[in-house]
């Protein structure tokens, strides 16, 4: 029978055969795994994607080239494994999976991945029972349960530590005095032991409420300490130097400012100290300042402040106190009564200078008058008498001098009378008689 070729005509076996399989090859199709894993399934073989333990089959889709995808979802685990970002991951057949769904074609990929964390899957906190106790060493990373917790607390608490309702808390629970294990005694106002759940919580409650000698009130700035084991406490507050304390709102230590510098008060700065040389009348005074030395500061320019109550100070050579007001008030009268002293004294040597020169002066118009007066010629031949004048002058001062002489008929006696008047205005007079043979 030759080949049929209109759809009326009849066919021979070699054309049914060649039909037959060519039909048989049209449904085979091929199943392949993320593993790489291949198999065939031809004819009418049926492949058949049955649930597993902790999966359930959920949904069949086919894309528009004839691929089949499976949405496979993990049933009845309490746990679930996620990886380090947190992405929830699938366990089949021991090897896990991230799921990942194309939004256009919903096509669902599974990629390896490796667990890194398990969570409880619950949408409300579960209990998790029957925990074998963990090692405990530095180095462990075993859980471990309530038993081991409990032992560690009496061990750090004694019995002054219970547990109730699953927290540890101070007993007993509702007190007016706390009795420790050392014996002391510490009285609690109102009588109610506030436990907090954590060390958070601890903290903010200390923030918030304080302790009975401290309080703290502000919502303004953070104090900073920025220097080597300094302290800042106050709104705005800053210790930049090393060892400092600044204690006040907007109180400052400056890094220029020495180890161990001090700002005390709101708005007080301390920075470098002031440095120079101090003496009195030549003698170098107690104590050192240089560039190392601390600062206790109470206040800025154009904001200083008076610092009371502060104890008289030693006074001796060897000092550092601070002096107090009352002290300096003493010193004040004392050296206000040597000033009056030493003032009336200086009066006294102004009045005796004075008088000195005053001596000096007269004392050089006596001279004066005498080298006037000693000037003036005397009479030489018997029986005849002279006038005669004279002027002198001695250290400044100066004199004028008149004298009369005479001599006797016989020439054996002279007499002679002199007066003068100096510029001190002193007036001076001198007579004489001699006998001559």
């Amino acid at each position: 029978v030759k080949d049929g070729v209109n759809d009326q005509d009849a066919v021979n076996v070699s054309q049914l055969n060649r039909e037959i399989s060519q039909a048989t090859a049209a449904t085979t199709w091929a199943l392949k795994t993320e593993s790489g894993d291949e198999a065939v399934a031809v004819s009418s073989q049926t492949v058949e994607v049955r649930h597993g333990q902790n999966t359930r089959v959920s949904a069949i889709s086919k894309d528009d080239k004839g691929n089949y995808s499976y949405e496979i979802d993990v049933t009845g685990i309490p746990v679930e494994y996620t990886d380090s970002q947190g992405n929830p991951l699938v366990n089949i057949g021991g090897r896990f999976y991230t799921q990942t769904e194309d939004a256009a074609t919903g096509k669902l990929t599974m990629t390896p991945a490796e667990p890194a964390r398990v969570r409880i899957s619950s949408e409300q906190p579960l209990v998790l029972t029957n925990v074998a106790a963990g090692n405990v060493s530095p180095v462990s990373t075993d859980a471990v349960n309530g038993s081991q917790l409990a032992s560690a607390a009496r061990i750090a608490g004694g019995d002054n530590v219970v547990w109730k309702d699953g927290k540890a808390a101070l007993a007993p629970d509702t007190f007016s005095e706390l009795t420790t294990a050392g014996g002391g005694k510490t009285t609690v106002n109102g009588g109610v032991h506030k436990t907090p759940d954590n060390v958070a919580d601890a903290v903010n409650m200390l923030n918030r409420e304080g302790t009975k000698y401290f309080k703290a009130a502000s919502s303004g700035q953070a104090a900073k300490a920025e220097g080597r084991d300094s302290i800042a406490v106050g709104q705005g507050a800053v210790s930049r130097g090393q060892n400092s304390i600044a204690m006040g709102n907007g109180a400052e230590v400056t890094r220029q400012a020495a180890a161990g510098s001090v700002a005390v008060g709101s708005h007080a700065r301390a920075g470098r100290a002031n440095t120079g040389t101090y003496a009195l009348n030549g003698q170098a005074v107690a104590g050192r300042t240089g560039s190392d030395t601390a600062v206790v500061s109470f206040g800025q320019p154009g904001q200083e402040r008076q610092l009371q109550s502060v104890a008289p100070g030693v006074l001796s050579a060897n000092s550092t106190d601070a002096v107090n007001g009352s002290q300096l008030h003493a010193t004040n009268r004392q050296v206000a009564g040597n000033t009056q002293a030493i003032n009336t004294l200086g009066n006294k040597f102004s009045q005796l200078s004075y008088r000195v020169e005053e001596l000096n002066r007269d004392i050089r118009g006596v001279g004066a008058s005498a080298a006037a007066m000693s000037g003036i010629p005397q009479a030489y031949l018997p029986g005849k008498s002279l006038m005669g004048l004279g002027v002198g002058g001695y250290g400044g001062e100066s004199a004028i001098a008149i004298g009369v002489s005479r001599i006797s008929d016989n020439g054996k006696m002279i007499m002679k009378l002199n007066a003068g008047q100096n510029t001190r205005g002193n007036f001076s007079v001198g007579a004489g008689v001699g006998w001559q043979w």
